[in-house]
């Protein structure tokens, strides 16, 4: 079953995620090279931003333990 919400007129697909998985999330980003991080912003992905994803999800888990 998958969940969706709009935001703008878009549909996006809602996750959830385990505080496990969030926390290996969040180290993953934590560990990632600085080479990799310029590389997927600038070449792979541009308008990503290694630091506000991580953020975000560092904010989720902070609201898992609420």
């Amino acid at each position: 079953c998958r969940s969706y919400r709009y935001k703008n007129k878009k549909r996006v697909w809602i996750m959830n995620l385990t505080e496990q998985e969030v926390k290996y999330l969040i180290s993953c980003l934590q560990k990632t090279s600085s080479f990799t991080k310029a590389r997927a912003e600038q070449v792979d992905h541009p308008g990503m931003k290694h630091e506000e994803i991580k953020q975000k999800l560092e904010d989720y888990y902070n609201r898992l333990h609420q």
